[in-house]
């Protein structure tokens, strides 16, 4: 069972990375394209839209990581709290 479980958290984690990097890049370059078609702005908001994406990407992909470290590891004993002993 909790190998079941170490799995589907695994699984997850990835769904999460991968959406960190989808959905700016989605987002900034859909709503980037819009704007040059519909309003009628010029062509380099494109351009804008596609850095802030992967700015935005990079930013989210970042936070994703960092949280990912401060996961506790069952092995480390320095991760055991004041009343935690074996």
């Amino acid at each position: 069972m909790r190998r079941t479980f170490k799995l589907m958290q695994a699984l997850v984690m990835i769904g999460q990375v991968g959406l960190s990097i989808a959905a700016p890049l989605v987002i900034m370059v859909g709503g980037a394209v819009w704007l040059h078609r519909h309003l009628d702005w010029p062509g380099w908001i494109v351009v804008v839209g596609v850095f802030l994406g992967i700015f935005g990407a990079v930013s989210c992909l970042y936070g994703a990581l960092k949280s990912l470290n401060r996961i506790p590891k069952e092995d480390d004993p320095e991760d055991q709290g004041y009343n935690d002993h074996d």
